[in-house]
């Protein structure tokens, strides 16, 4: 679909991206050397599309640039898997950081359980059984909180079932 010319071409790239393409064309040039420059281009359906856009100047027999040659390639796959990676990766961190959170809660909630137990046994007051019972089952709460951060910090799906001791 490319008819060769170079306000055609110029017209498929975003004005965001001329200005670096044509820095770099420009050193080309002025080097009688090479260029390579990452930027999108907008196909005629409309797509955006990421590319590499790499070439050389062309130079006549008195060592004057007379032209550049390039080529394109497509490499928008390419920039998808970077940024599937980056979110794997982000992901990744997230679940490092849940699993360490959840041990530090976890240790800290095995301390006020063990303490609320101890207090409900030596109690001998209802109010005082009413309240620790209340903060035994928010301990509790807390406690399945962090167990479901470690299953998804090692990314394993929690599937409780009924188990028969006997």
């Amino acid at each position: 679909d490319f008819p060769g010319t170079t306000d055609f071409f110029w017209a498929l790239i975003p004005t965001h991206d001329q200005n670096k393409l044509k820095t770099a064309m420009d050193k080309a040039i002025d080097s009688a050397g090479t260029f390579s420059c990452i930027h999108t281009i907008q196909t005629p359906s409309s797509e955006t599309v990421t590319v590499i856009n790499s070439g050389e100047a062309v130079v006549n027999s008195e060592g004057e640039t007379i032209g550049l040659v390039g080529a394109l390639q497509d490499i928008s796959h390419l920039t998808d898997m970077e940024d599937k990676l980056r979110q794997a990766q982000k992901m990744e961190a997230v679940g490092n950081l849940a699993g360490g959170m959840a041990h530090d809660f976890n240790n800290i909630l095995a301390v006020i359980l063990s303490n609320l137990e101890l207090l409900q046994i030596s109690s001998n007051s209802q109010d005082v059984e009413r309240y620790v019972r209340s903060a035994l089952d928010a301990a509790k709460n807390g406690a399945e909180l962090t167990r479901n951060m470690l299953s998804f910090a090692r990314r394993s799906p929690l599937e409780p079932k009924p188990i028969e001791i006997n």
